[in-house]
């Protein structure tokens, strides 16, 4: 088993929204499945468009055409809150952030997650009020706005404050193993 590069998704990313997506509707280029992939679940084309997104992202970044397969390893069709669990089912969900995880915003209301986006840098962090700690990031986000609205629409790169005091979390999805034979075909 082996591990996949959290900054070839995070280069493909800054690219790809700098050159063809950024505030763009998300809708129009992060399809239910992702072209080429297969789900075994029938749910997954019900993901919300942040997490769509990052679905798209991820499975074109690891997409090998020479076997007509990707190693992205998180599952397709998951939710914001449904990642956490995936993520802490499996250890890797995190407090702090680092380049190339997906961060996790929770609801402050509902107690659950509500938005996931890609953290392409960690920028800084401080403190509010003594008590909530934060992390300022840079990210590449799905169905925002360029003021970092949720459920907007739009894709584009944005600053966002996060703060693991008040439940934000960060799923590292390159801790996750993938099958030495989809990485030994994209060495190839």
């Amino acid at each position: 088993m082996a591990r996949l590069s959290p900054q070839v998704l995070v280069q493909m990313a800054r690219n790809a929204v700098q050159q063809e997506l950024n505030w763009k509707p998300t809708a129009q280029h992060a399809p239910p499945i992702p072209t080429g992939a297969t789900a075994d679940n029938p749910a997954a084309a019900l993901a919300p468009l942040d997490v769509r997104l990052l679905q798209q992202l991820g499975f074109r970044a690891y997409y090998d055409e020479s076997v007509a397969k990707s190693s992205w390893p998180v599952p397709l069709g998951l939710s914001p809150q449904t990642l956490s669990v995936f993520g802490a089912e499996r250890g890797i969900l995190y407090e702090s952030p680092m380049s190339g995880d997906i961060l996790l915003q929770r609801s402050f209301r509902t107690r659950e997650f509500i938005h996931a986006g890609l953290v392409t840098s960690v920028n800084g962090n401080g403190l509010i009020d003594d008590r909530i700690f934060y992390y300022d990031l840079s990210s590449i986000e799905g169905d925002t706005d360029h003021r970092g609205l949720l459920y907007r629409g739009y894709t584009g790169k944005l600053r966002r404050r996060m703060s693991p005091t008040q439940g934000d979390r960060f799923l590292r999805w390159a801790e996750l193993e993938v099958l030495d034979e989809c990485l030994s075909s994209m060495v190839a």
